[in-house]
């Protein structure tokens, strides 16, 4: 059984209510549905309420998960979900929105600390440590004159769409990486860009 195999816990931040499913802040989510739709092996899970599913995914069994809390408390049901499945904070990846990178760039990293985002601050407050990996997607700064408050809760743009589309395919691919990557027990941090 697929349960018995899970060996990492990929968490896609982002705010539930369906009037975010397209903002900036979600753009972590939005990699978890490209990684929910291409699964070879989905088996759902019901003892969470949270939007979760155990898939096979780059040969192993991982969790693919949407904590239904909001972003700045959502540590407490990853913190659960980890217990509950017995993996240590090493064997999550934590997809996020990142305003310090422009929309085109991503990072993958091992520990650190949470740069001010508040969804990996509770997820680091909630597990007792901030070591485990993070896929950061670039979504810039505001524009002069808009707060980073309203900026993440935004849509992306019609221009920035069609970039968008490629970062969401390099972020896929970078996941599956990741994931191989966890298997070996690296932990270092790996930047690279989609736009050039």
């Amino acid at each position: 059984m697929l349960q018995e195999q899970a060996l990492a816990i990929v968490v896609g931040l982002g705010n539930p209510s369906r009037r975010y499913k397209r903002t900036r802040h979600n753009i972590g989510r939005m990699v978890l549905e490209r990684l929910l739709d291409g699964a070879a092996e989905r088996g759902e899970l019901e003892r969470w309420q949270g939007a979760y599913e155990l898939v096979r995914c780059a040969e192993l069994g991982v969790i693919l998960y949407a904590p239904r809390a909001y972003m700045n408390v959502c540590g407490e049901e990853v913190a659960r979900l980890a217990r509950w499945f017995k993996l240590a904070p090493e064997r999550l990846l934590v997809l996020h929105d990142d305003l310090d990178l422009a929309l085109g760039r991503l990072q993958a990293r091992w520990g650190g600390g949470d740069a001010g985002h508040r969804g990996v601050r509770s997820i680091t407050q909630h597990l007792g440590s901030g070591s485990f990996y993070r896929l950061r997607l670039g979504i810039g700064r505001p524009p002069a004159g808009l707060e980073a408050v309203d900026y993440v809760l935004q849509p992306f743009t019609a221009a920035e769409r069609e970039l968008l589309a490629k970062v969401l395919a390099q972020a896929e691919h970078e996941v599956y990486q990741l994931l191989d990557r966890m298997q070996r027990g690296e932990q270092q941090t790996w930047s690279l860009s989609v736009c050039g």
